[in-house]
């Protein structure tokens, strides 16, 4: 009796996968953020900056995916609320990618702070309403 052959699917490499608990990737964007903000102070290669932000970006489009999808199945009463607030936070972080790309002048620190602070502040409040309902309905 040999293994039996995987099913192939075709579709897989368009589809996502999404953790049941987006929250776990929370301490990975922390950590990009912390990286970006030292970064900022170091005054470096603004290129370099850019490209941290670009990665961002990437990540944190991801992570909102995964948190929407979970937001949707499990019928979180705030998902509109939440996304346009990730919608929001998306478009300023794009505005700022925008203008270091642009003036190739790299980042303030205290932008960088600003997005760091946005993310911990969602983390705290949207975030944890969110985990608290997806606790309570599994």
């Amino acid at each position: 009796m040999g293994a039996e052959p995987m099913l192939e699917d075709d579709h897989g490499e368009d589809r996502p996968t999404f953790p049941d608990d987006p929250s776990v990737q929370h301490s990975q964007l922390a950590t990009a953020l912390a990286q970006l903000k030292r970064a900022a102070r170091a005054g470096g290669d603004p290129r370099g900056v850019c490209s941290l932000l670009g990665a961002l970006i990437e990540d944190l489009r991801q992570h909102f995916a995964a948190e929407e999808y979970a937001m949707e199945r499990d019928d979180y009463p705030h998902t509109e609320d939440h996304r346009e607030g990730h919608r929001k936070f998306l478009r300023h972080i794009e505005s700022v990618r925008a203008e270091c790309v642009d003036g190739n002048k790299g980042l303030a620190p205290v932008v960088a702070e600003q997005l760091e602070n946005w993310f911990h502040d969602h983390e705290q409040t949207a975030d944890a309403d969110l985990r608290a309902h997806l606790g309570a309905t599994r």
